[in-house]
């Protein structure tokens, strides 16, 4: 039987593709998380505080309000906090001032790795005369 003759086929001869087939032909294309995201260096730990999703796995808005809060409300009735159009329940600001209490301190802890590190790289780079940085590099030039 020629592609002509199948059931499901157009008259010009050719078989209609579907869109399970398109799809497993031309499968989306999805990066992994990097490999330094599980790693624990000072500059790991600052990115994933400052920005702790990839495209592929940001939740978004809902998602992180449904975190902080515990899944307790649906989403109409958040909807209208966000507006400002209605007063947000003491319960829910405590929950969201833990959250920013506890994000912050992890921010300022990270800074004041931050600072020290960059001041031990400063005292190391004084102690060693004739080298010039370049690009976090120290080189002899």
């Amino acid at each position: 039987m020629s592609a002509a003759q199948q059931p499901g086929s157009d008259p010009a001869g050719e078989v209609p593709v579907s869109a399970t087939a398109r799809q497993t032909a031309f499968p989306r294309i999805r990066s992994p998380d990097p490999a330094w995201r599980g790693c624990q260096s000072l500059a790991s730990r600052v990115v994933n505080h400052l920005w702790p999703w990839t495209r592929h796995n940001y939740p978004g808005l809902r998602e992180g309000v449904y975190l902080t809060l515990g899944r307790t409300l649906a989403w109409p009735t958040v909807y209208p906090w966000l507006r400002g159009q209605v007063e947000v329940p003491d319960w829910a600001l405590a929950a969201f001032e833990a959250e920013t209490r506890a994000r912050a301190l992890e921010g300022l802890c990270l800074a004041d790795e931050l600072a020290a590190y960059r001041a031990s790289q400063a005292r190391r780079l004084r102690h060693q005369p004739g080298k010039l940085r370049r690009g976090g590099r120290v080189t002899d030039d």
